[in-house]
């Protein structure tokens, strides 16, 4: 798939979480047919995977995502019986969040100064 954006930055291979260590690779060919997604979090494996075969836009989008799954398993939410719906709030607070980090960059510049 090709983009209209120079990939100036690799994608990162992982990404912290609370206290987990995600690491970040591509969805497999087989992974992607058989689960029919673009993405996925495996929160067992502490992996998440990324079909490569999208805008990069759209595998950002799919990043954040899954890190809003992974979120949810590190702040706990995992197996309550009174939760929203997983999926739901993940999709939500994933794309708004995108956009907050896309229009932001000094927010975002301001936060990490902050905690370094």
């Amino acid at each position: 798939m090709t983009d209209d954006l120079p990939a100036a930055i690799e994608r990162p291979s992982s990404v912290r979480v609370g206290p987990f260590v995600y690491s970040i690779r591509d969805m497999t060919e087989i992974e992607f047919h058989r689960d029919n997604l673009i993405g996925f979090c495996d929160k067992k494996d502490l992996e998440i995977a990324i079909w490569p075969d999208m805008h990069r836009q759209k595998q950002a989008e799919v990043l954040f995502h899954e890190i809003f799954h992974a979120c949810w398993n590190a702040g706990g939410l995992d197996g309550t019986h009174d939760r929203p719906d997983e999926e739901k709030v993940v999709v939500a607070f994933g794309l708004q969040f995108l956009q907050v980090v896309r229009d932001n960059p000094d927010v975002l510049a301001w936060v990490k100064d902050s905690f370094a």
